[in-house]
């Protein structure tokens, strides 16, 4: 599979309407409520605290994420 910048910037816009909607997520949440991939999640999650537009913590053996 090829990424290309922009479905890597179309994802990280879903999961920002995702997490807008649903704070506090974890990882498989986001997966799941998105339809995206891990692989794409995890691009995407780079792209959003890349733009300083995501925070995270670890929170019993998972990480969470919300929106800044």
């Amino acid at each position: 599979m090829k990424f290309e910048r922009l479905s890597i910037g179309e994802n990280a816009g879903k999961i920002w309407r995702y997490l807008n909607a649903n704070p506090d997520s974890s990882m498989t949440k986001i997966c799941e409520g998105t339809g995206l991939k891990k692989d794409e999640v995890l691009l995407a999650i780079g792209w959003l605290f890349r733009e300083e537009k995501l925070e995270g913590e670890k929170k019993s053996g998972s990480y969470v994420l919300n929106i800044l």
